[in-house]
């Protein structure tokens, strides 16, 4: 009778302990049933041995009950994010200990075991894009009058879509927080949650401007997802929303191309960028190139190459293997530096010898 009434006491626990509300917020399935657990508490000399019988259930958040524990975690300091790793070394960082000896003694002590067991578990919650292309990118222009690009490297082609000012400052300030990109600056109207989402609050203007942007989107390939008008995102998979070239540059020291040492560091920038929400942080990355490969897009840069060219392609490969997979460049939001262009080798930024 006890046992049956557990699925009660959680749904009560997680009212109480993390405001979190059944069906609204979160539904849960049983996930395991532990040996029974006993312990000796007390002083001495008045000792009393306790069995314990507890059930472990799996939570499932909605969107609405995923970004609320987001936000109350953030300002409640007795709650806390524990991680696999946390859980083997049986402590956080911030020095939280979770208290699951029960668990652990389950799995006979064996902490390896018992993150295996958890890591199997699907996600309490999925981020769920509307729009997953993997191949396919969408690159914003970053200023009005300009098309949005869309399609696969090599063969974007502009959307049949005109953004007006104020609502490509919209779209910019969207993408921006779907790449993660840092804001300088904030509107006091907007919340930011996480993979990608914005919520506005209150009854501001930059809520009703989202509404009607979100209703002139619809069926189109840049992806604007809502809820309850006043939720808005992307819908997009981050890692596919680029942004123009303008926004970047790309320089080396000239007494670095011309001295004697392999390696030299080349800078790229992503230039700060105004949105509806706030200023945009500028982030810079400094990359070690060889002397050769920096030379080598020099060169690419200057001159005009075919794509059959084959000291081209060797550029274009070794740049594929390095510097663009380095996850720093990909976190720029920059497409790529070297495309293939109407039979033509391209280095599509300035570059700039200081």
């Amino acid at each position: 009778m006890i046992k049956d009434a557990l699925p009660q006491t959680l749904k009560r626990e997680l009212r109480e302990e993390a405001g979190l509300l059944f069906g609204e917020h979160y539904h849960f399935q049983p996930w395991r049933s532990l040996k029974p657990y006993r312990q000796v508490q007390g002083a001495a000399p008045n000792h009393a041995l306790t069995e314990y019988y507890l059930d472990i259930f799996r939570i499932e958040l909605t969107l609405d009950g995923f970004l609320f524990l987001q936000q109350r975690i953030k300002n409640d300091s007795r709650l806390a994010w524990i991680s696999l790793d946390d859980l083997v070394r049986g402590d956080t960082s911030d020095g939280k200990i979770p208290y699951i000896k029960a668990l652990y003694d389950d799995f006979d002590g064996d902490r390896a075991a018992l993150v295996a067991a958890l890591a199997e578990l699907p996600d309490s919650f999925v981020a769920g894009y509307l729009s997953d292309k993997d191949k396919f990118g969408i690159t914003l222009p970053i200023a009005p009058g300009k098309p949005v690009l869309a399609g696969v490297l090599g063969k974007e082609k502009p959307l049949e879509l005109r953004l007006n000012s104020r609502q490509l400052a919209l779209v910019l300030g969207l993408a921006a927080h779907l790449r993660g990109f840092a804001f300088e600056s904030l509107s006091a109207d907007i919340v930011l949650h996480p993979f990608g989402w914005v919520e506005a609050v209150g009854k501001s203007s930059i809520g009703q401007e989202l509404i009607e942007l979100s209703a002139a989107l619809v069926g189109r390939e840049l992806v604007l997802e809502s809820r309850r008008d006043c939720l808005f995102r992307l819908s997009i998979k981050p890692e596919t929303v680029f942004f123009s070239d303008e926004l970047f540059s790309f320089s080396v020291c000239r007494q670095d191309l011309l001295g004697v040492k392999n390696k030299l560091p080349a800078t790229i920038e992503r230039q700060s960028l105004p949105t509806s929400f706030g200023v945009v942080q500028a982030k810079t990355e400094v990359f070690n190139l060889t002397l050769e490969f920096a030379d080598n897009l020099r060169l690419l840069s200057e001159q005009q190459f075919s794509t059959d060219n084959e000291d081209a392609v060797k550029i274009e490969d070794a740049y594929k293997k390095g510097m663009h997979k380095d996850t720093r460049f990909q976190a720029l939001g920059l497409r790529n530096l070297i495309r293939r262009e109407a039979g033509i080798f391209r280095f599509v930024l300035d570059y700039k010898c200081s």
